[in-house]
C-alpha cells in the first residue's frame, strides 16, 4: 500500500481544477461549444476582438482563459496591415490565462497594442507564440517606434 502525503490546499486545487474542466463549455467566435478556447479557432484580429473589454463589462478580474498552444506561424503576412494601426491603442483587452495557471490577475488589463505588438513581433522574429501561465501585454512607445520603423522598410 502506497501512502501519499497530500497537503489540503494542492488537493483543493486539483478538486477545483478538475470541476473546471468538466464544466467549463465556452462558446467559440464561430459558436461552437468547447472545452477550452484554442488559438486556432481565431485569426490575430479576431482574437483581439475577442479579448476587447466592453465599455458596459466591469469587472476586478479581466481574464480569458485560453489554451496557449499557439500553431506555427499563426501571424501571416496578410495580418500585419490590419495589426499595425492597432500597435498604439490602449484600448482596454483580458488577460490571457492559461487554464493550469493558479495566479489570477486582479484589477489589471491588457490592451490592443499589447498584443498587435506581440503578434507582430511573432511574425516579424519567426517565433512562435508562447504566452505562458498567464499574459497581459501592454503597448510601449519603444515597441511602437520598432516596429513603425521595420514596417517601413517593409514597404521599399
Amino acid at each position: 500500500m502506497v501512502i501519499m502525503k497530500i497537503d489540503l490546499k494542492h488537493l483543493f486545487l486539483a478538486i477545483i481544477f478538475l470541476l473546471s474542466c468538466s464544466q467549463n463549455r465556452v462558446k467559440d467566435p464561430n459558436g461552437n461549444n468547447n472545452e477550452w478556447l484554442k488559438p486556432e479557432q481565431f485569426t490575430p484580429i479576431s482574437f483581439i476582438d475577442y479579448f476587447i473589454i466592453e465599455t458596459n463589462q466591469s469587472s476586478n478580474i479581466n481574464i480569458i482563459t485560453m489554451m496557449d498552444c499557439f500553431p506555427d506561424n499563426w501571424v501571416k503576412k496578410s495580418d500585419l496591415e490590419a495589426l499595425i494601426p492597432l500597435i498604439k491603442s490602449t484600448k482596454k483587452c483580458n488577460c490571457f490565462q492559461n487554464p493550469i495557471s493558479s495566479y489570477i490577475p486582479s484589477k489589471v488589463t491588457a490592451n490592443v497594442g499589447g498584443y498587435a505588438i506581440l503578434f507582430i513581433n511573432s511574425y516579424r522574429k519567426k517565433e512562435k507564440i508562447k504566452l505562458g501561465l498567464n499574459a497581459c501585454p501592454q503597448t510601449d512607445k519603444i515597441s511602437v517606434e520598432e516596429i513603425e520603423r521595420w514596417w517601413l522598410e517593409q514597404k521599399k
